[in-house]
């Protein structure tokens, strides 16, 4: 809808020598504008398939089945701090202490 608004009396007598035209202002009423989007709006947002989340399938053991162990002997740790030191050994001895340089050979050997 909208409406033509041809202004009101004005005033102001015979002051100026030009004559002016009157100024015509229009109105529009938006609401069925508004009322069309939020429908549009609603419509794309129910029926719009949204992605459903994604599970990756794990294959879980049966309850009463052997798992697997290792002896304690056949773990080598190693241990890097920040300093480029570096702690190694294997099974239950005490670490010894080395350089990044110098562990290649300890762990080719081990």
């Amino acid at each position: 809808m909208s409406g033509v608004n041809m202004g009101g009396g004005g005033g102001g007598g015979n002051r100026h020598k030009k004559v002016r035209s009157k100024r015509m202002g229009v109105a529009q009423d938006m609401t069925a504008m508004v009322d069309v989007a939020f429908l549009l709006l609603t419509f794309f947002i129910l029926t719009s398939a949204f992605s459903q989340p994604q599970a990756m399938e794990i294959t879980l053991p049966e309850p009463n089945t052997e798992t697997l162990t290792m002896a304690e002997s056949n773990v080598f740790q190693l241990r890097v701090e920040e300093d480029g030191t570096v702690w190694y050994g294997t099974g239950t001895e005490p670490l010894k202490k080395t350089t990044i340089a110098a562990i290649a050979p300890v762990l080719k050997a081990n």
